[in-house]
């Protein structure tokens, strides 16, 4: 998996980046203004990345830079759902993953609880290393966006990577609550 991250543009914010392989399968887009979570790089071979300006854009030259990294993970441990998880990132670049098992038709809630630096980050991918949630916490503006639930879609081994943007550091702590047996013990 490689993290396409943008760092700067000049102009217009309607340009995009695509990430294709040989045959001209886009794997990845979005906005140049835009980072994306990790992609799956499925096999090895010489991948292309696409820089693309807007037709409306009418100046002839426009600055960017992005950076492509390899994601590296730092620790794994398993986790159980509606359990308090933490962890510390006590370098920068550093990744941890947690790992749980779920199933198809579960619907999930993601609840940030605490983290003591500006900018953690998380991703949650399903077992086909599809990315099905990204959240930012970032103490500057606490309490962090909600994220609504989500319904998984298959069942397996889906993983959570928490991170830092930039060089921050710190511990952290969050929870996945599986909504239906919140639902069945609030009624019970």
């Amino acid at each position: 998996r490689v993290h396409f991250a943008s760092l700067a543009t000049g102009g217009a914010t309607d340009a995009h980046w695509r990430i294709v392989n040989t045959s001209g399968t886009v794997l990845a887009g979005d906005s140049l203004t835009d980072s994306v979570g990790y992609i799956s790089i499925s096999s090895t071979g010489t991948y292309y990345v696409l820089i693309e300006g807007d037709f409306s854009d009418v100046a002839a030259v426009r600055s960017y830079s992005f950076q492509i990294d390899k994601e590296t993970i730092s620790s794994t441990n398993s986790m159980t759902l509606g359990s308090t998880t933490s962890g510390s990132i006590s370098s920068a670049g550093e990744k941890d993953e947690f790992t749980y098992s779920g199933t198809a038709g579960e619907t999930l809630h993601f609840d940030w609880l605490s983290a003591n630096s500006t900018n953690h980050y998380v991703q949650l991918r399903g077992p086909d290393g599809t990315l099905l949630l990204s959240s930012t916490y970032s103490s500057a503006t606490a309490p962090p966006v909600t994220v609504a639930p989500l319904t998984l879609t298959q069942t397996g081994t889906y993983h959570v990577v928490v991170s830092t943007t930039s060089t921050s550091t710190g511990s952290y702590s969050f929870q996945i609550l599986d909504v239906d047996a919140q639902e069945r013990s609030i009624g019970d």
